[in-house]
């Protein structure tokens, strides 16, 4: 039978002061000496743990967005490709609901008269072999 996770009563602000310093869910289980799982666990059966890491998950990517604004502000180097690849892996988009299938596009462009061409040869070919059109 395995043993019960530890409950710290503190875990909950821990959490989002954790969050507001830009870690994430796995960083806030290590830095509670649990696994993910365990920290799953604990949430489940903690609403305010549960609520917390909704929170410290808010809090992490206000940190994380407010990284080019302050470097920005401050005049320092900012890497924005590395941030911008940070942040698809951190907080991923859902992706889009399907919709309708995008329309088909047909272009009529005019025959220039082929197609009346085509229809008198075929008469004149039909009238020397001897049938009627």
């Amino acid at each position: 039978m395995p043993l019960p996770i530890p409950y710290d009563l503190t875990f909950p602000d821990r959490a989002i002061a954790l969050g507001r310093q830009g870690l994430g869910r796995s960083e806030i289980a290590s830095r509670f000496g649990l696994s993910i799982a365990e920290l799953d666990t604990l949430a489940a059966a903690h609403p305010d743990l549960a609520r917390a890491l909704t929170r410290a998950e808010t809090e992490a990517r206000a940190w994380w967005e407010a990284l080019p604004r302050e470097a920005l502000a401050n005049g320092a180097r900012f890497g924005h490709l590395a941030w911008r690849e940070a942040m698809a892996v951190r907080f991923p988009e859902p992706a889009p609901p399907p919709g309708p299938p995008e329309p088909r596009v047909t272009f009529i462009f005019p025959d220039n008269g082929r197609d009346r061409k085509l229809k008198r040869q075929r008469e004149r070919e039909a009238r020397l072999r001897g049938e009627s059109p």
